[in-house]
Protein backbone atom coordinates (compact mmCIF):
# COMPACT_ATOMS: atom_id res chain seq x y z
CA UNK A 1 0.00 0.00 0.00
CA UNK A 2 2.69 2.29 0.80
CA UNK A 3 4.82 1.45 -2.08
CA UNK A 4 1.39 2.57 -4.30
CA UNK A 5 1.07 5.58 -2.76
CA UNK A 6 4.97 6.77 -3.49
CA UNK A 7 4.69 5.47 -7.34
CA UNK A 8 1.49 7.92 -7.61
CA UNK A 9 2.93 10.66 -5.80
CA UNK A 10 6.14 10.60 -7.68
CA UNK A 11 4.33 10.56 -11.25
CA UNK A 12 1.97 13.86 -10.03
CA UNK A 13 5.28 15.29 -9.01
CA UNK A 14 7.12 15.02 -12.30
CA UNK A 15 4.07 15.70 -14.28
CA UNK A 16 3.93 18.63 -17.45
CA UNK A 17 1.54 20.25 -15.63
CA UNK A 18 3.84 20.92 -12.54
CA UNK A 19 7.11 21.19 -14.22
CA UNK A 20 5.90 24.29 -16.37
CA UNK A 21 5.32 27.28 -14.72
CA UNK A 22 4.48 31.38 -15.62
CA UNK A 23 1.04 30.37 -16.61
CA UNK A 24 -0.74 33.18 -14.84
CA UNK A 25 -1.14 36.09 -16.84
CA UNK A 26 -1.32 39.61 -15.19
CA UNK A 27 -2.97 42.71 -15.92
CA UNK A 28 -0.98 45.77 -14.07
CA UNK A 29 -3.00 49.10 -13.79
CA UNK A 30 -0.16 52.28 -14.46
CA UNK A 31 1.13 53.89 -12.17
CA UNK A 32 -1.07 53.26 -8.97
CA UNK A 33 0.76 55.25 -6.74
CA UNK A 34 -2.09 56.58 -4.55
CA UNK A 35 -4.91 54.12 -2.66
CA UNK A 36 -7.45 55.77 -4.76
CA UNK A 37 -5.46 54.87 -7.90
CA UNK A 38 -5.22 51.26 -6.39
CA UNK A 39 -8.97 51.48 -5.86
CA UNK A 40 -9.99 52.23 -9.44
CA UNK A 41 -7.93 49.30 -10.39
CA UNK A 42 -10.03 47.18 -8.41
CA UNK A 43 -12.99 48.48 -9.81
CA UNK A 44 -11.91 47.78 -13.18
CA UNK A 45 -11.17 44.20 -11.79
CA UNK A 46 -7.78 44.46 -12.63
CA UNK A 47 -5.64 41.85 -10.89
CA UNK A 48 -2.44 43.77 -10.51
CA UNK A 49 -0.57 47.02 -10.03
CA UNK A 50 2.23 48.88 -10.93
CA UNK A 51 3.74 51.48 -8.23
CA UNK A 52 6.33 54.41 -8.37
CA UNK A 53 8.87 53.90 -5.62
CA UNK A 54 10.61 57.11 -4.63
CA UNK A 55 13.20 57.65 -1.83
CA UNK A 56 10.94 59.84 0.69
CA UNK A 57 13.84 62.77 0.79
CA UNK A 58 14.23 62.44 -3.03
CA UNK A 59 10.84 64.38 -3.01
CA UNK A 60 9.91 67.85 -3.16
CA UNK A 61 8.70 68.73 0.68
CA UNK A 62 5.95 69.93 -0.33
CA UNK A 63 4.62 66.38 -1.87
CA UNK A 64 6.69 64.25 0.12
CA UNK A 65 4.89 61.56 2.21
CA UNK A 66 4.75 61.61 5.94
CA UNK A 67 5.10 58.35 6.95
CA UNK A 68 7.58 56.03 5.24
CA UNK A 69 10.58 56.31 3.90
CA UNK A 70 9.95 55.55 1.01
CA UNK A 71 7.18 56.52 -1.24
CA UNK A 72 4.43 56.01 -4.05
CA UNK A 73 5.40 58.68 -6.38
CA UNK A 74 6.47 58.98 -9.76
CA UNK A 75 7.77 62.64 -11.11
CA UNK A 76 4.99 64.61 -12.19
CA UNK A 77 2.60 62.94 -9.63
CA UNK A 78 0.71 66.01 -7.48
CA UNK A 79 1.16 63.94 -4.31
CA UNK A 80 3.41 61.37 -2.66
CA UNK A 81 1.77 58.61 -0.79
CA UNK A 82 3.58 56.75 1.94
CA UNK A 83 4.43 53.38 -0.12
CA UNK A 84 2.51 51.27 3.11
CA UNK A 85 -0.92 52.96 2.31
CA UNK A 86 -0.62 52.11 -1.11
CA UNK A 87 0.04 48.30 -0.62
CA UNK A 88 -2.18 47.96 2.01
CA UNK A 89 -4.87 49.22 0.11
CA UNK A 90 -4.17 46.72 -3.22
CA UNK A 91 -4.72 43.82 -0.08
CA UNK A 92 -7.98 45.29 1.36
CA UNK A 93 -9.18 47.67 -0.63
CA UNK A 94 -13.07 47.56 -1.72
CA UNK A 95 -13.04 50.20 -4.23
CA UNK A 96 -14.32 53.72 -4.50
CA UNK A 97 -17.64 52.93 -3.79
CA UNK A 98 -16.80 50.01 -1.07
CA UNK A 99 -18.85 47.23 -3.16
CA UNK A 100 -15.71 45.06 -4.80
CA UNK A 101 -13.60 42.63 -3.38
CA UNK A 102 -9.53 43.46 -4.48
CA UNK A 103 -8.01 40.46 -7.13
CA UNK A 104 -5.07 42.36 -7.10
CA UNK A 105 -2.50 39.30 -6.89
CA UNK A 106 0.90 41.02 -8.40
CA UNK A 107 2.55 44.39 -7.86
CA UNK A 108 5.51 45.37 -10.18
CA UNK A 109 7.75 47.48 -8.13
CA UNK A 110 9.19 50.18 -10.22
CA UNK A 111 11.64 51.74 -8.15
CA UNK A 112 13.07 54.92 -9.13
CA UNK A 113 15.24 55.81 -7.00
CA UNK A 114 18.88 54.17 -8.28
CA UNK A 115 21.31 55.27 -5.78
CA UNK A 116 20.33 54.65 -2.18
CA UNK A 117 22.15 52.93 0.48
CA UNK A 118 22.16 49.78 1.86
CA UNK A 119 20.30 50.53 5.03
CA UNK A 120 17.50 51.91 2.61
CA UNK A 121 17.02 49.51 0.59
CA UNK A 122 16.45 47.42 3.39
CA UNK A 123 14.07 49.43 4.50
CA UNK A 124 12.03 49.17 1.32
CA UNK A 125 12.10 45.32 1.24
CA UNK A 126 10.71 45.42 4.94
CA UNK A 127 7.79 48.16 3.83
CA UNK A 128 7.21 45.52 0.88
CA UNK A 129 7.05 42.42 2.53
CA UNK A 130 5.35 43.46 6.36
CA UNK A 131 2.55 44.53 4.39
CA UNK A 132 2.12 42.00 1.80
CA UNK A 133 3.02 40.02 4.17
CA UNK A 134 5.15 36.23 2.45
CA UNK A 135 3.79 32.97 1.71
CA UNK A 136 1.32 31.52 -0.31
CA UNK A 137 -1.78 33.68 -0.68
CA UNK A 138 0.20 36.62 -0.47
CA UNK A 139 0.20 39.04 -3.35
CA UNK A 140 2.92 38.38 -5.81
CA UNK A 141 6.31 40.93 -5.54
CA UNK A 142 7.67 41.61 -9.28
CA UNK A 143 10.96 43.87 -8.62
CA UNK A 144 11.79 45.99 -11.88
CA UNK A 145 15.02 46.16 -13.00
CA UNK A 146 15.70 49.23 -15.48
CA UNK A 147 17.88 49.23 -17.41
CA UNK A 148 19.52 46.00 -17.90
CA UNK A 149 22.80 47.10 -17.25
CA UNK A 150 21.80 48.20 -13.59
CA UNK A 151 21.70 44.44 -12.76
CA UNK A 152 24.78 44.75 -9.99
CA UNK A 153 23.63 47.14 -7.93
CA UNK A 154 22.93 47.86 -3.76
CA UNK A 155 19.06 47.86 -4.91
CA UNK A 156 19.70 44.48 -6.92
CA UNK A 157 22.01 42.66 -4.42
CA UNK A 158 19.59 43.97 -1.21
CA UNK A 159 16.47 42.53 -2.72
CA UNK A 160 17.84 39.37 -4.41
CA UNK A 161 19.58 38.44 -0.91
CA UNK A 162 16.08 38.63 1.05
CA UNK A 163 14.52 36.68 -1.95
CA UNK A 164 17.22 33.93 -1.31
CA UNK A 165 17.81 33.71 2.49
CA UNK A 166 13.99 34.36 3.20
CA UNK A 167 12.68 31.72 0.75
CA UNK A 168 10.73 33.70 -1.46
CA UNK A 169 11.66 32.80 -4.87
CA UNK A 170 7.60 31.26 -5.42
CA UNK A 171 6.44 34.72 -4.38
CA UNK A 172 9.21 37.52 -5.64
CA UNK A 173 11.25 37.69 -8.51
CA UNK A 174 13.39 40.59 -11.12
CA UNK A 175 11.72 42.32 -13.93
CA UNK A 176 14.12 43.65 -15.98
CA UNK A 177 14.33 46.06 -18.63
CA UNK A 178 15.75 44.60 -22.11
CA UNK A 179 16.11 46.55 -25.39
CA UNK A 180 18.76 44.20 -26.96
CA UNK A 181 20.18 40.85 -27.68
CA UNK A 182 22.76 42.01 -25.28
CA UNK A 183 20.12 43.07 -22.85
CA UNK A 184 18.27 39.14 -23.02
CA UNK A 185 21.27 37.69 -22.64
CA UNK A 186 22.95 39.72 -19.39
CA UNK A 187 19.24 39.20 -17.61
CA UNK A 188 19.54 35.44 -18.12
CA UNK A 189 23.26 34.77 -17.24
CA UNK A 190 22.80 36.91 -14.03
CA UNK A 191 19.36 35.45 -13.12
CA UNK A 192 20.60 32.30 -13.51
CA UNK A 193 23.64 32.64 -11.69
CA UNK A 194 21.37 34.08 -8.34
CA UNK A 195 18.93 30.83 -9.19
CA UNK A 196 15.97 33.02 -9.68
CA UNK A 197 13.49 32.81 -12.79
CA UNK A 198 13.27 35.96 -13.91
CA UNK A 199 10.86 38.30 -16.27
CA UNK A 200 11.76 40.59 -18.77
CA UNK A 201 9.90 43.51 -19.90
CA UNK A 202 9.67 45.98 -23.30
CA UNK A 203 8.28 49.05 -24.27
CA UNK A 204 7.85 52.73 -24.14
CA UNK A 205 4.81 54.91 -23.33
CA UNK A 206 3.45 55.14 -26.79
CA UNK A 207 3.61 51.60 -27.62
CA UNK A 208 0.23 51.21 -28.27
CA UNK A 209 -0.38 54.76 -30.08
CA UNK A 210 2.45 54.36 -32.77
CA UNK A 211 2.78 50.11 -33.03
CA UNK A 212 5.95 48.61 -33.51
CA UNK A 213 6.50 49.31 -37.78
CA UNK A 214 6.09 53.15 -37.09
CA UNK A 215 7.54 53.56 -33.82
CA UNK A 216 11.40 53.61 -32.78
CA UNK A 217 13.53 51.30 -34.40
CA UNK A 218 14.45 49.99 -31.22
CA UNK A 219 11.29 49.32 -30.38
CA UNK A 220 10.71 46.41 -33.34
CA UNK A 221 13.65 45.05 -32.61
CA UNK A 222 13.40 44.42 -28.71
CA UNK A 223 9.88 42.92 -28.82
CA UNK A 224 10.95 40.17 -31.02
CA UNK A 225 13.85 39.60 -29.10
CA UNK A 226 11.28 38.97 -26.24
CA UNK A 227 9.56 36.31 -28.44
CA UNK A 228 11.97 34.41 -30.18
CA UNK A 229 15.87 34.87 -28.26
CA UNK A 230 14.38 33.47 -24.90
CA UNK A 231 13.12 30.16 -26.47
CA UNK A 232 16.51 28.17 -25.13
CA UNK A 233 17.31 30.72 -21.75
CA UNK A 234 16.62 28.62 -19.11
CA UNK A 235 15.97 31.58 -16.47
CA UNK A 236 13.65 34.03 -17.98
CA UNK A 237 10.11 32.77 -17.85
CA UNK A 238 8.02 35.47 -18.23
CA UNK A 239 7.22 38.54 -20.52
CA UNK A 240 5.82 41.94 -20.16
CA UNK A 241 4.52 44.94 -22.45
CA UNK A 242 4.00 48.58 -21.72
CA UNK A 243 2.66 50.93 -21.97
CA UNK A 244 -0.84 50.30 -23.76
CA UNK A 245 -2.94 53.80 -22.79
CA UNK A 246 -5.87 52.46 -25.42
CA UNK A 247 -5.95 55.52 -27.52
CA UNK A 248 -3.80 54.14 -30.94
CA UNK A 249 -4.99 52.19 -33.41
CA UNK A 250 -2.66 49.00 -32.83
CA UNK A 251 -3.53 48.28 -28.85
CA UNK A 252 -6.18 45.78 -29.29
CA UNK A 253 -4.10 43.63 -31.69
CA UNK A 254 -1.16 43.79 -29.56
CA UNK A 255 -2.79 42.33 -26.78
CA UNK A 256 -4.55 39.92 -28.40
CA UNK A 257 -1.14 38.28 -30.18
CA UNK A 258 0.71 38.68 -26.64
CA UNK A 259 -1.68 36.59 -24.62
CA UNK A 260 -3.22 34.09 -27.66
CA UNK A 261 -1.89 30.72 -27.98
CA UNK A 262 -0.42 30.90 -31.36
CA UNK A 263 -0.59 27.78 -33.52
CA UNK A 264 1.11 28.66 -36.61
CA UNK A 265 4.42 31.27 -37.67
CA UNK A 266 3.39 34.57 -37.45
CA UNK A 267 4.39 38.11 -35.97
CA UNK A 268 4.82 39.10 -32.01
CA UNK A 269 5.44 42.82 -33.35
CA UNK A 270 8.24 43.91 -35.91
CA UNK A 271 9.14 41.70 -39.31
CA UNK A 272 10.22 38.76 -37.85
CA UNK A 273 8.23 35.71 -37.75
CA UNK A 274 8.23 33.49 -34.76
CA UNK A 275 6.89 30.50 -33.50
CA UNK A 276 4.02 31.89 -30.60
CA UNK A 277 5.11 32.51 -27.56
CA UNK A 278 2.66 33.58 -24.80
CA UNK A 279 2.98 37.26 -23.10
CA UNK A 280 2.28 36.99 -19.22
CA UNK A 281 1.37 40.84 -18.56
CA UNK A 282 0.99 44.05 -19.76
CA UNK A 283 0.52 47.81 -18.40
CA UNK A 284 -2.61 49.70 -18.65
CA UNK A 285 -3.00 53.25 -18.34
CA UNK A 286 -2.68 56.95 -18.65
CA UNK A 287 0.59 58.10 -19.99
CA UNK A 288 1.32 60.71 -17.66
CA UNK A 289 -0.79 60.26 -14.57
CA UNK A 290 -1.90 58.01 -11.96
CA UNK A 291 -3.86 55.38 -12.88
CA UNK A 292 -7.66 57.47 -13.41
CA UNK A 293 -11.22 56.06 -12.60
CA UNK A 294 -13.62 54.49 -15.85
CA UNK A 295 -10.59 53.93 -17.63
CA UNK A 296 -12.14 50.59 -18.37
CA UNK A 297 -16.16 51.33 -19.19
CA UNK A 298 -16.98 50.31 -22.53
CA UNK A 299 -20.23 48.85 -22.46
CA UNK A 300 -19.36 47.34 -25.79
CA UNK A 301 -16.98 45.03 -24.05
CA UNK A 302 -13.69 46.97 -26.24
CA UNK A 303 -12.13 48.67 -23.24
CA UNK A 304 -8.42 47.87 -23.06
CA UNK A 305 -9.62 45.50 -19.54
CA UNK A 306 -12.39 43.79 -21.63
CA UNK A 307 -9.88 42.92 -24.61
CA UNK A 308 -7.29 42.12 -22.21
CA UNK A 309 -8.83 39.58 -20.54
CA UNK A 310 -10.55 38.10 -23.39
CA UNK A 311 -7.42 37.48 -25.29
CA UNK A 312 -6.03 35.47 -22.12
CA UNK A 313 -9.49 33.23 -22.03
CA UNK A 314 -8.42 32.47 -25.21
CA UNK A 315 -5.49 31.42 -24.79
CA UNK A 316 -3.26 29.09 -22.94
CA UNK A 317 -2.89 31.37 -19.54
CA UNK A 318 -4.93 31.86 -16.84
CA UNK A 319 -5.19 35.04 -14.78
CA UNK A 320 -2.51 35.24 -11.95
CA UNK A 321 -3.61 35.52 -8.22
CA UNK A 322 -2.03 35.23 -4.87
CA UNK A 323 -1.04 31.33 -5.64
CA UNK A 324 0.66 31.85 -8.78
CA UNK A 325 3.92 30.40 -8.14
CA UNK A 326 6.90 32.65 -10.02
CA UNK A 327 9.75 30.19 -9.45
CA UNK A 328 9.62 27.86 -12.08
CA UNK A 329 10.66 27.62 -15.53
CA UNK A 330 8.18 28.77 -18.50
CA UNK A 331 7.07 26.98 -21.26
CA UNK A 332 8.48 26.64 -24.41
CA UNK A 333 7.62 26.19 -28.20
CA UNK A 334 9.19 24.07 -30.81
CA UNK A 335 8.33 23.37 -34.70
CA UNK A 336 9.04 20.34 -36.66
CA UNK A 337 8.23 22.15 -40.11
CA UNK A 338 8.29 25.55 -40.92
CA UNK A 339 3.71 26.19 -40.91
CA UNK A 340 2.94 25.13 -37.56
CA UNK A 341 4.17 25.37 -33.96
CA UNK A 342 3.48 22.11 -32.97
CA UNK A 343 5.39 20.87 -30.07
CA UNK A 344 7.14 21.48 -26.65
CA UNK A 345 10.64 21.05 -25.28
CA UNK A 346 12.23 21.85 -22.11
CA UNK A 347 14.72 24.47 -21.80
CA UNK A 348 18.42 23.94 -21.66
Amino acid sequence: MNKHFFIIFIVIFISPSQTFASNGAWLFAHRANSPEAVNHAIDDHLNAIEVDISLAKNIPAHRRCTRDLWCAYHRGDTTAYNLSDVLETALTGTGVSGINNSQIGAVWLDVKTGHATHADYQALTHIVFDTLGTGDNTVRKYWGVWPASQLNTTYTQVVRNEIVQRNLQKESTFIIEADSNQDTNLAAQQCQSWGLQCGLSAGNPFLGDLGTHTGPSWDMNNLNYLSGDISHKSHINSIFLWTFNWNGLYEDDMIRLLFGHRSHWEYLAGFNWQCGQEGNGIILGAINSVYPANFCTEADGNDACSIATEAIFAGPLTLGDRYTDLSQPRNQYASSNPLTCNAYYPTD
